[in-house]
């Protein structure tokens, strides 16, 4: 058998395992959905805390503005480094990894980050602070809050940020700037309401939408590098 025909056979198999592994994710985000759908359901009837509900109305609604900022500053970022090439070699891999475990970045993920940024660092400042700062109420878009609730929030918000700053890829401190804003304005407050299982919810709406909507996109450049690779002679 000519090295061609080995090259080709290979890609071959590499396209259908590329396909099986696109069936998977998709078969995974599917049940996700699913899950994510009877939860709610379930929480409008009365079976499951009422706080799970109103997790799903907020994630649905702030998501989306979330990733509306995302594409703009995206867009403006790309328009400034439109003459500089900037590409980051983790960009890709970052994306492989985001899309290669649905059920570890849209539940696994959350579940992680909300039990170590709310559970215990929000948690247990909400706990000490109301002990160290002064009794003052203060009024966020209508709703009254603590001084010591408004600085654990703050502060596990900026932590949490903080944090998606070691990831590997180009857009890091968008992805920071991200995830603060939305641990402020949607867990954190939901966490503070509802406790742990809302706020989890509600990050668990919000990546899954994310991964929804880049896993169409993760799978076409991956389609397209493999038509344009070319197997090489094996002399």
């Amino acid at each position: 058998m000519s090295a061609i025909a080995i090259g080709n056979a290979h890609g071959a198999v590499a396209r259908e395992r590329q396909q099986l592994e696109q069936s998977l994710r998709g078969t995974q985000l599917a049940l996700i959905v699913t899950g994510i759908a009877l939860t709610a359901i379930l929480s409008s009837v009365g079976v499951l805390p009422a706080g799970l509900l109103v997790a799903a109305k907020v994630a649905l609604i702030a998501t989306p503005i979330l990733i509306l900022v995302a594409i703009v500053t995206t867009l403006f970022r790309s328009a400034g480094n439109k003459s500089e090439d900037k590409s980051n070699p983790g960009d890709e891999a970052y994306r492989k990894k985001f899309a290669k475990n649905p059920f570890y970045t849209c539940v696994g993920g959350p579940l992680l980050e909300e039990g170590i940024f709310r559970l215990v660092i929000q948690g247990t400042l909400q706990q000490i602070l109301p002990k160290i700062v002064p009794a003052i109420a203060v009024s966020v878009f209508g709703f009254q809050f603590p001084m010591a609730i408004v600085i654990a929030m703050v502060a596990s918000s900026i932590i949490f940020g903080a944090a998606h700053m070691s990831n590997h890829h180009s857009g890091a401190a968008y992805q920071s700037a991200n995830a603060a804003i939305s641990s402020l304005f949607v867990e954190a407050p939901l966490f503070y309401f509802y406790g742990f299982w809302a706020s989890f919810f509600a990050h668990c709406i919000n990546n899954t939408i994310v991964a929804c909507l880049t896993s169409g996109a993760g799978s076409s450049q991956r389609e397209e590098h493999a038509r344009a690779h070319k197997p090489l002679p094996l002399t």
